[in-house]
């Protein structure tokens, strides 16, 4: 899969979109209009699936406003949708300090655990004896 749209700099012609199966052809294509370097996205069936690449073929949005409203007419359907609504709940939906405040939960010190403070711990003696 290609990253990224690729344009012929010359033309201004789109050679490919993103998300769109790489083949030879498209490369040649790619190659013939002067890209030396094309990103792709790398998928296996292992552990790197092609999720965000289906997601991104069947969804209808073509640009940031219009992902944006279709959040939001999800989130508050009835409610017509304004640019500035629809910025607002996304930015407190996902990037708003307090609804998501994770500082506390990621500050924990990490100290060595050794035998003698986890015999105090759980009230061992230090050496125990053998009868």
């Amino acid at each position: 899969m290609v990253a990224k749209d690729y344009i012929d700099e010359s033309t201004g012609e789109l050679i490919c979109a993103a998300n769109m199966e790489l083949s030879l052809d498209l490369l040649a294509k790619l190659s013939q209009s002067g890209h030396k370097r094309i990103e792709t996205l790398f998928t296996n069936d292992l552990d790197h699936g092609p999720y965000i690449s289906e997601t991104l073929r069947v969804d209808p949005t073509n640009d940031r406003l219009s992902a944006l409203v279709e959040i939001y007419r999800m989130m508050r359907p009835g409610e017509p949708p304004t640019r500035e609504a629809a910025e607002s709940l996304f930015e407190n939906l996902f990037f708003s300090e307090d609804r998501y405040d994770l500082s506390c939960g990621w500050s924990y010190e990490v100290q060595p655990f050794s035998a003698a403070r986890r015999n105090r711990r759980f009230r061992y003696p230090e050496q125990r004896r053998h009868h």
